[in-house]
C-alpha cells in the first residue's frame, strides 16, 4: 500500500485533519497511540502525524501504484501544498512498498523507475517520494515496518 506521510514535533496531526482537510487518515501517531508511545519511550524521536492510503495495490503492482499515486497527487495537490508549507510539518512524503526475496528470485539488485508525470505531480504538490524494500524473512518472523507497525505497510 503507498502511503502519504505527514509528520512534525510540533505538529497536532488530529487537530489538522478535524479542521477541514479532505484527507482521510488511516493512521494518527500520537500520544496515546501504541507505535507513537513504543517509538518514543525507545527514544526514537516524538513527532506526530497521519498517515494517508493512497493505493490499496500490493507491493507487486508496482504500475498501478504510481498510477494510483499520480492521480492522488493531482486531486489533493493544493492541500498538499499548503501542508508542506506549514511550519509545524516537517516531513511530508509518500512511502512506495515494494519486496525482494533474495533466497527465491536470486536478487542482487532492484530498480523501479518513476514517470515523469508522476515525477511532475510529486513536485507540483510539493511531497517527497520514498521507496521501502521489504526482503523476506524466515518463516514466522515478525516484520514491523520502518515506523513499527506491524505487518509493515503502515
Amino acid at each position: 500500500m503507498c502511503v502519504l506521510r505527514a509528520y512534525g514535533a510540533n505538529f497536532d496531526p488530529a487537530a489538522y485533519l478535524s479542521g477541514g482537510s479532505l484527507l482521510k487518515s488511516i493512521v494518527i501517531r500520537q500520544p496515546g497511540d501504541p507505535v507513537y508511545d513504543r517509538r518514543l519511550a525507545r527514544g526514537k524521536g516524538a513527532e506526530k502525524g497521519f498517515h494517508v492510503g493512497v493505493s490499496d495495490r500490493p507491493p507487486s503492482d508496482w504500475d498501478g501504484q504510481v498510477q494510483d499515486a499520480t492521480r492522488f497527487l493531482r486531486a489533493h495537490e493544493g492541500e498538499l501544498r499548503s501542508l508542506r508549507a506549514r511550519s509545524d510539518v516537517t516531513s511530508l512524503h509518500l512511502d512506495f512498498p515494494t519486496e525482494a526475496n533474495p533466497a527465491e528470485r536470486n536478487v542482487i539488485i532492484w530498480g523501479q523507475g518513476f514517470p515523469l508525470e508522476f515525477m511532475r505531480a510529486a513536485v507540483d504538490a510539493g511531497v517527497d517520494v520514498y521507496v521501502t524494500v521489504y526482503f523476506a524473512t524466515t518463516e514466522g518472523a515478525q516484520q514491523d515496518g520502518a515506523d513499527g507497525a506491524p505487518g509493515g505497510w503502515l
